[in-house]
């Protein structure tokens, strides 16, 4: 005699307890408090590091890399649409809920590299 065993996912558990799963919650405000001597700090490791291994470029590269293929796909998740597969329609995504998203605010604007065609800039006038 097989007796089946009900499964629970974990998003079952977590809202059986009132709780969001990592990947529900909301990005804190954009303004964190986070202290800037924190930030430097950390900053100045990855950078010692990456001096240390002596590619410095190579491995601040792969840093930001997996960071961002992390947030993008949190963001994509996240926003619940349809995926875009057209270039400039995913670009508009990119410059307005995306970037607003993750900085406060829409990008300013977009424009193509003229030397790589396969290059574009992101432009954001205010920054912090």
């Amino acid at each position: 005699m097989s007796t089946t065993v009900p499964t629970i996912t974990s998003t079952q558990t977590t809202k059986k307890k009132g709780l969001e799963s990592v990947v529900e919650r909301p990005f804190p405000p954009y303004r964190t408090n986070i202290t800037l001597s924190a930030f430097n700090f950390l900053f100045t490791e990855m950078v010692n590091y990456a001096k240390e291994k002596g590619k410095i470029r190579e491995i601040l590269s792969k840093f930001g890399q997996d960071v961002g293929c992390r947030m993008l796909e949190l963001l994509v998740y996240r926003d619940k649409k349809q995926r875009e597969i057209q270039v400039v329609r995913f670009f508009q995504w990119l410059q307005k809920p995306a970037w607003k998203m993750l900085f406060g605010k829409d990008a300013a604007k977009i424009e193509k590299d003229v030397s790589n065609p396969n290059q574009c800039f992101f432009f954001d006038m205010i920054f912090f």
